[in-house]
C-alpha cells in the first residue's frame, strides 16, 4: 500500500487547478505557434493574414491539442480511480466493506476528543458485538461459507444503523459500532434491532438451514473519554451477554440513561434515516 502511493500522487483540488491550467496553456501555445506560422508563410508570399487563414490556424491547434487533452483526461481518471482504491484498501474491511479497526479507532477517538473547529465532542454510545457460536459455522459448513455470514451479519448491523452512526470490524467476528450523540436508552433500541436483524438472517448452507445470532455489550461515551478504556467496557459487557445465555444485549447498571442535554451539540436524532 505504501508503495502504491508513492508512485501514484493523490488529487487535491490544487493539483486538479495545476491540470487546467497547463491543459489550456497547451492549447493557446499550439495555437499560438500555428497563427504565427501562417503569418509567416503568408509574408513570404506576401499575402495578409486573412480571416479564414486565422480559423484555419485555430482548427489546426484543436486538433493536434486533443490527443494530449484526450490522453491527459484518461490519465487524471486513471489517477483518481486508483486513488479511491488505494482510499478503500486503506480504510476499509476488504470482506465486509465496513470500517477496519484502525479507521473506526480514530473516527471515535474523533467524536471524544476535542473538535478544531472548537466546538464540543459529540459522545454516544458505543457496541461491541460478536457472532455467537460461530466457530461451529467454520468447523461445519467450512471457512468460505463463514465468510458469507460474517458478510450477511455485517449488511444487518450497517442497515440497522443511522447513515451518519459507524461501523467497523474489529477483527475475526467481532464488530464495533458508535451510535454517535445517542443515549444509553437509544442505544438499548438499535442493539436489540440489530440483534433481531441477525436472527432473521436466512442462512441456509447446501440447504442446511442454520441459525445466526449476536451478543452485544454497550457502553456511554464520555468527552475526553479513552476508546481503549470504552471498548474493554463494552467487552466487558459482551461477554457478560455470552454468559448469560447469549443472543442478548447487556448494558452497565446504574448508568444514566440520557447524556447532559444542554451540552450536546446539534446532531441527528436517534430515530434518524436509516443506512
Amino acid at each position: 500500500m505504501n508503495t502504491l502511493r508513492r508512485y501514484i500522487p493523490e488529487l487535491t483540488r490544487e493539483r486538479w487547478k495545476h491540470v487546467v491550467v497547463w491543459t489550456a496553456a497547451i492549447a493557446v501555445v499550439t495555437c499560438c505557434v500555428a497563427l504565427l506560422a501562417t503569418a509567416l508563410a503568408k509574408s513570404l508570399t506576401g499575402d495578409s493574414l486573412g480571416m479564414i487563414d486565422v480559423l484555419i490556424a485555430i482548427g489546426t491547434s484543436i486538433v493536434l491539442a486533443l490527443p494530449v487533452i484526450g490522453t491527459l483526461s484518461i490519465k487524471i481518471q486513471e489517477l483518481a480511480l486508483a486513488n479511491e482504491t488505494i482510499r478503500l484498501y486503506a480504510t476499509t474491511d476488504p470482506m465486509t466493506g465496513l470500517l477496519n479497526r484502525d479507521t473506526f479507532t480514530q473516527l471515535v477517538e474523533a467524536h471524544l476528543g476535542p473538535m478544531d473547529n472548537g466546538r464540543p465532542p459529540v459522545p454516544g454510545c458505543l457496541l461491541a458485538i460478536d457472532v455467537d457460536h460461530f466457530k461451529q459455522v467454520n468447523d461445519t459448513f467450512g471457512h468460505h461459507v463463514g465468510d458469507e455470514a460474517l458478510r450477511a451479519i455485517s449488511t444487518a448491523v450497517r442497515q440497522s444503523l443511522r447513515e451518519y452512526d459507524l461501523c467497523g470490524r474489529m477483527g475475526g467476528e467481532e464488530f464495533g459500532a458508535y451510535l454517535v450523540g445517542a443515549s444509553l436508552n437509544e442505544s438499548l433500541g438499535v442493539a436489540d434491532r440489530i440483534r433481531v436483524a441477525v436472527n432473521n438472517i436466512r442462512f441456509a448452507p447446501k440447504g442446511n438451514g442454520h441459525p445466526l445470532s449476536v451478543s452485544i455489550g454497550i457502553t456511554v461515551g464520555t468527552w475526553g473519554g479513552d476508546f481503549t478504556e470504552l471498548y474493554k467496557a463494552s467487552d466487558r459487557l459482551l461477554y457478560l451477554a455470552k454468559h448469560n445465555g447469549r443472543n442478548r444485549v447487556e448494558a452497565p447498571p446504574n448508568m444514566p440513561e440520557t447524556l447532559e442535554a444542554d451540552r450536546l451539540p446539534d446532531v441527528p436524532a436517534a430515530g434518524g434515516q436509516l443506512a
